[in-house]
């Protein structure tokens, strides 16, 4: 397989091709580690790329990401033996004793991770921006931000040195860099992902574990894979099991109610680029069926409500 071949692929396609024997885990992880030197050059994405990928030598060869590069977020998830230094100089060096559920579950699946991705510091910032790496600049313009805190898993996919990377989100660290970058960014409802063991302070709950991908299919595949529960969950979402996110893409969707404003934006007027694209969108829903509305004006209320 040509570079170029390789970065048309999603995570699901890249997957079956191994599956089929038409491509080799090992020619995946080279094209990967060759399209992420590349890029990373300009981006500044990447903490570290290991000197070889980490995998799950039981993994059954049917897995649905059998072979598929992908990066790990140098925040959130840990891998024992590995770095986890959450884009801080306070925590060089500093390495996990162990492997959570989430990672486990994301090496079963036959994802190979080539490396970590850089992160705002402890995840604090909606720019990934640190004195520990620099700041991690956007593919489609690289004076531009790719947002954070999950920045460079999102400028590695959207650039496409992997189809498929780790990100978190508590308050927009998926769904910010998925915007700014035109990636797939979701944070899911609270227990519905795996934070055991280690993640079941305070605040964790209030984090989720996901990815940023190019295709809704690759993310809801990615969520089949990571949705389940494990002893010491300090949230479970429910007792019975989620139905295949992957699946329901063959369903036809039901009509929304969606409200959308491209006024009210502060002092400032939205930029006409990104009015354009709301703009843009809202006709896409409309031509789907949708009922959308604009709101020109936000009316607040005149008397205490209570």
């Amino acid at each position: 397989m040509r570079l170029e071949e390789y970065v048309t692929h999603d995570a699901v396609e890249l997957g079956r091709l191994v599956r089929d024997k038409i491509v080799t885990p090992c020619e995946l992880a080279k094209l990967a580690n060759t399209a992420t030197c590349i890029v990373n050059k300009k981006l500044n994405a990447a903490v570290e790329i290991f000197d070889t990928p980490i995998i799950d030598s039981n993994t059954s060869l049917n897995a649905i990401f059998s072979g598929v590069p992908c990066f790990k977020k140098d925040l959130g998830t840990v891998i024992a033996g590995y770095g986890y230094e959450s884009g801080s100089r306070l925590t060089t060096g500093v390495k996990s004793p162990i492997t959570d559920e989430f990672s486990k579950h994301m090496l079963t699946s036959g994802l190979q991770i080539l490396g970590r991705s850089t992160s705002s510091e402890f995840g604090a910032s909606i720019t990934t921006e640190t004195f520990a790496n620099g700041a991690t600049r956007n593919p489609w313009n690289v004076e531009c931000s790719a947002g954070g805190s999950s920045g460079g898993s999102a400028a590695l996919v959207a650039a496409g040195a992997v189809p498929i990377a780790h990100t978190n989100d508590g308050g927009g660290s998926s769904r910010v860099p998925a915007s700014m970058c035109g990636n797939i960014g979701l944070k899911t409802s609270r227990g519905l992902v795996s934070q055991a063991p280690n993640a079941n302070e305070l605040t964790s709950p209030l984090t989720s574990e996901l990815c940023n991908s190019r295709t809704v299919r690759d993310t809801a595949a990615f969520l089949d894979i990571v949705k389940t529960n494990s002893l010491g969950e300090a949230t479970v979402k429910g007792i019975h099991p989620a139905p295949s996110f992957l699946k329901q893409l063959d369903s036809t969707p039901r009509k929304y109610r969606i409200a959308f404003s491209c006024d009210n934006w502060g002092a400032s007027p939205m930029d006409p680029h990104a009015r354009s694209e709301v703009e843009r969108i809202a006709s896409i829903l409309v031509g789907l069926g949708h009922n959308v509305e604009s709101y020109k004006k936000l009316t607040l209320p005149t008397k205490r409500i209570v």
